[in-house]
């Protein structure tokens, strides 16, 4: 019965967090836009002001701020774990930028509202780092949350043996965690290519031999 009363309650919980994921997405798509037509002319106000480009911009941004939110659907960007994301999401996030960047320009030839040729190509940079910069930075909200939580609690000074993949794992899993109050301040590693060098922010201090 706990399960179930709890499910509905997870379920809100998602179905919020998608819902202001599109509306950050709907303000970054627009606001990208207008940026993207400021850098092609150069920062100059009175040229944004001057000539239609602005209006074509604004007139297409229902159409293709919409089309941007499917796209990125399709894309899976509403439904990933982002506190975990890694190069999988980045590759899905340029892809999906590339595709409502497309579908922008075919929406400027069909309906004859015309922008400067190099427009589409600074907002496929400009949409790609903000979707990107939003969607991390909820990690590293979390990340920050987890590192508050651990202030208030009894830290517990920890050393990971291993400073390869398993232990770069492990490393990231107890730096965002906000159920565990081990702080990792440094990792050992028998190779000595690694000594001295830093995983996370975290120190490879020595070998095994030098753990005591």
């Amino acid at each position: 019965m706990k399960q179930q009363a709890t499910q509905p309650m997870q379920d809100k919980k998602l179905l919020g967090r998608q819902l202001l994921l599109i509306f950050a997405d709907l303000l970054v798509f627009a606001a990208t836009s207008v940026l993207a037509l400021w850098v092609r002319l150069e920062f100059s106000i009175t040229s944004l002001l001057q000539y239609d480009f602005l209006r074509n911009v604004i007139w297409l941004l229902p159409l293709t701020g919409v089309a941007t939110v499917v796209i990125y659907w399709l894309f899976g960007l509403y439904n990933s774990l982002w506190a975990y994301a890694g190069e999988r999401e980045m590759i899905r996030i340029f892809a999906a930028s590339a595709v409502a960047t497309l579908v922008q320009t075919v929406a400027q030839f069909v309906t004859g509202l015309t922008v400067p040729r190099s427009f589409v190509l600074i907002q496929f940079f400009l949409l790609m780092f903000a979707t990107f910069a939003v969607r991390f930075s909820y990690r590293f909200l979390r990340h920050q949350r987890a590192l508050s939580l651990k202030k208030k609690g009894a830290v517990r000074r920890t050393m990971i043996i291993g400073a390869g993949e398993a232990g770069a794992t492990i490393l990231r899993e107890l730096q965002r965690s906000e159920y565990t109050q081990n702080d990792v301040v440094c990792l050992i590693d028998d190779n000595p290519q690694k000594l001295g060098r830093n995983m996370n922010g975290v120190p490879v201090a020595g070998t095994t031999e030098e753990i005591v």
